[in-house]
């Protein structure tokens, strides 16, 4: 009789590329909240625009990347009791982008308007608190993937 087991593949090149990814994310969120947190010091609404667009267009990346190259599924693959956690997290991805489109794009607009310095601290504090989420919803695929790999190899053997 045969037995079925599921493992974790590992594609080293999506490895690499999402180590990527994940560096140059970290680096725009970085810089962008730095600017968001001292938004009252002055940074212009245009600084402050820029580097939203970044974070926006990174994003969109980032989550490309992790669903094109089923992340989800081969976590889900060898690990089936995690599939209700990993649907929950990949809707997060369209909820996740869609609020940092409507922050970049109140920040363009901000840009552009006549009282752009005024808005900046709101814009400013809707990032920051975008970003806890963003980095709650990281973390939780993170332990979806660990939870994965602890199926696949075991733990405490």
């Amino acid at each position: 009789m045969a037995i079925v087991t599921s493992t974790v593949t590992v594609n080293a090149a999506f490895l690499q590329e999402i180590k990527e990814d994940n560096r140059e994310l970290a680096r725009f969120l970085s810089r962008a909240e730095a600017k968001c947190k001292n938004a009252t010091v002055s940074p212009s609404s245009a600084i402050v625009a820029d580097l939203l667009v970044q974070v926006r267009d990174q994003l969109a990346f980032h989550f490309a990347l992790e669903e094109a190259y089923g992340y989800f599924e081969n976590a889900v693959d060898a690990a089936p009791r995690l599939c209700g956690q990993a649907t929950a997290l990949r809707a997060q991805h369209e909820a996740l982008f869609v609020e940092i489109c409507e922050i970049a794009d109140e920040a363009e607009e901000m840009r552009l308007s006549r009282n752009g310095r005024r808005r900046v601290r709101t814009v400013a504090n809707r990032f920051l608190n975008f970003c806890h989420r963003l980095r709650q919803h990281e973390a939780d695929e993170t332990e979806l993937i660990l939870q994965a790999l602890d199926d696949d190899i075991g733990v405490g053997d």
